[in-house]
């Protein structure tokens, strides 16, 4: 019965894309090392194997399915002459270095919890593992903010990664190549998502096109000597910047495009705690494009780099439909795990969310109460829920007020959602 449902249902609302945030290196060259000759078949054609995730198989039939990108490869390339010859004393960093002519590397990982990019260089022939580097993601988004440093002579947001035989017995030195590439980042589904230059970025930890899920916190930070925006005080705001402006509505109402964030931040603070929220009117939709901006009282304004932000699949969402599903076709539910994900291509993660406990939204044909009181769902809420009677809970938008402590507490907890979901949590069976 979890087949059907999935084929007749869940794919039907996820079309089967899992967002992600794309690494984009370029200008890629190789540096070869100047003893590189004593390597066996050191004259042979290599190329360089890239994947985020623990296992090069398992990325590169993710990114063969479709479904993902964590998986990427090079063309073969050959060592030039003078890195094949016995060791030349004078030889120079120039006749070392070439550039791989591979164009452009891409690919994502598949959740927060792929901390590492890999890279190999493998023979070509063979296939087997020649040398291989790791590298963080953060660090890959930290070097995409810096700048030029002329006394390194590295170019802005460019990274170096060292490539190292496994064994001494196979090459005998510190590392074999090491590569030199530019980075920046896209997104895979938003492609209006672009680098903005260096000198007109205001934001920090802002690298392009990442990817946050509803309920998630993320937190806006900002660079104080930066001169694309000078202004002392400010306001933040979202926008979606694909969406027409919604009007008829409060800056700060849940619909607004766009909406305030927060008021009169003071330069100096460096950074303010926001809840990724996603708008109530776009309901139907899986993903929506985000900017932040701030905006001075004069209303000069800097934008953020675009990031999307995907509605959030709990599995007690899912549970909840799933038994919806069964009951009113007569077939017997399935246990619900990530085991029994993974076998129709579901991906799960774990995030912190903000959320109110024991309450939910109705289903689509379900009586159109606001909230349900259901022991362990959790709703994704920031605002304070009214408590209406005590068989079912009604609730509504309040702003704070010293009568508040009756009301239900919003807290934070771990909760599995299946990763590129979409639709509505209300939409009908």
């Amino acid at each position: 019965s979890l087949g059907y449902f999935i084929d007749h249902f869940a794919t039907r609302h996820v079309h089967g894309k899992t967002p992600q945030q794309i690494l984009v290196l370029s200008n890629i060259t190789v540096t070869y090392h100047k003893n590189f000759s004593d390597l066996k078949d050191c004259n042979e054609e290599f190329h360089l194997s890239v994947f985020a995730g623990d296992s090069r198989d398992v990325c590169q039939k993710e990114t063969f399915s479709g479904r993902v990108k964590t998986f990427a490869q090079t063309s073969n390339f050959k060592p030039p002459k003078e890195c094949v010859q016995p060791t030349v004393d004078d030889l120079t960093d120039e006749e070392r270095t070439r550039p791989l002519q591979v164009g452009e590397i891409r690919l994502g990982r598949i959740n927060e919890e792929v901390k590492q990019v890999t890279f190999r260089m493998i023979w070509a022939e063979s296939g087997e593992d020649v040398a291989e580097g790791k590298v963080d993601w953060g660090d890959l988004m930290w070097e995409f903010e810096q700048g030029e440093d002329a006394e390194q002579g590295t170019k802005a947001q460019t990274v170096e990664i060292d490539l190292v035989c496994e064994s001494r017995d196979v090459f005998d030195e510190e590392y074999l190549v090491y590569l030199r590439a530019q980075v920046s980042f896209e997104n895979s589904v938003d492609k209006q998502c672009k680098e903005i230059e260096q000198s007109e970025r205001f934001f920090s930890e802002d690298a392009p096109g990442q990817v946050f899920y509803q309920g998630m916190e993320r937190f806006v930070t900002w660079d104080n000597a930066s001169t694309a925006f000078t202004a002392d005080t400010f306001d933040l705001y979202i926008e979606y910047p694909d969406l027409k402006p919604y009007a008829g509505v409060s800056e700060r109402s849940e619909d607004s495009n766009p909406r305030l964030l927060a008021c009169d931040i003071q330069r100096s603070s460096v950074g303010i705690t926001i809840m990724v929220d996603f708008p109530n009117h776009l309901a139907s939709q899986k993903c929506v494009a985000c900017q932040l901006y701030a905006q001075d009282k004069d209303g000069n304004k800097v934008l953020s780099h675009r990031f999307l932000v995907c509605q959030t699949w709990l599995l007690t969402d899912m549970e909840m439909m799933y038994a919806s599903f069964c009951k009113m076709n007569g077939v017997a539910m399935q246990n619900l795990n990530e085991d029994a994900f993974k076998e129709f291509g579901l991906s799960t993660t774990n995030v912190q969310l903000k959320v109110v406990p024991n309450l939910r939204k109705p289903l689509g044909f379900e009586s159109q109460e606001l909230l349900f009181e259901t022991p362990g769902s959790l709703m994704i809420r920031d605002n304070n829920i009214i408590v209406r009677s005590a068989d079912k809970l009604v609730g509504e938008d309040s702003g704070p007020s010293p009568e508040d402590g009756d009301r239900s507490q919003i807290g934070t907890a771990r909760s599995a959602l299946s990763v590129g979901s979409g639709g509505s949590k209300e939409e009908k069976d």
